[in-house]
């Protein structure tokens, strides 16, 4: 099964850690991480081939910082221009191209993930803030596999070296 991590961090240094997380998957061959801001840094998406790249692996992995409850504006305007109808969903509004793929999520915080339950400050579970992406999967005929997350990250990425093992199991899980 071959993987598409598809890496959305708006602050270059902060993309560059975060994407040290997949090296050790990236030794296996079948795995390719895409940098989306390193690849448009004039937000101009090329959809083509996003689509391409999507057609040739069957597991793709989003993998952004939470930013203000919701992805970072370039993985949305990434989606919009993507996931088309007639390609990412059929006219009739059922499943397309991408229909038995797999998506999953690996969502970093700075904060504790403790602090993402009714009551705390976020006021709201993680797992609450990733519905959008849980039902853009299952319209788009895609199998929702177990998100990831990593927190207590901050900009320098120090508690990152903390989740490496969470992260390669997690990734690994979903290519099953």
């Amino acid at each position: 099964m071959s993987t598409l991590i598809i890496l959305a961090h708006p602050n270059k240094e902060a993309a560059r850690i975060n994407a040290s997380l997949a090296e050790p998957l990236l030794e296996k061959g079948d795995v390719t991480l895409h940098d989306l801001y390193a690849e448009y840094p004039d937000h101009i998406i090329d959809a083509k081939l996003e689509q391409r790249l999507l057609l040739e692996h069957t597991h793709i992995v989003l993998q952004f910082p939470l930013h203000w409850y919701s992805v970072p504006g370039l993985l949305k305007d990434w989606m919009d221009r993507v996931l088309e109808r007639g390609w990412a969903y059929g006219d009739d509004g059922g499943p397309g191209f991408l229909r038995g793929k797999s998506l999953q999520v690996a969502v970093s915080t700075s904060e504790d993930a403790r602090e993402y339950e009714p009551g705390r400050p976020q006021y709201f579970t993680i797992d609450q803030f990733l519905v959008p992406l849980k039902a853009t999967a299952l319209r788009l005929g895609m199998t929702w596999e177990t998100p990831i997350v990593v927190d207590n990250v901050l900009e320098d990425g120090s508690g990152l070296r903390n989740h490496v093992g969470t992260y390669i199991d997690g990734v690994g899980a979903g290519r099953r």
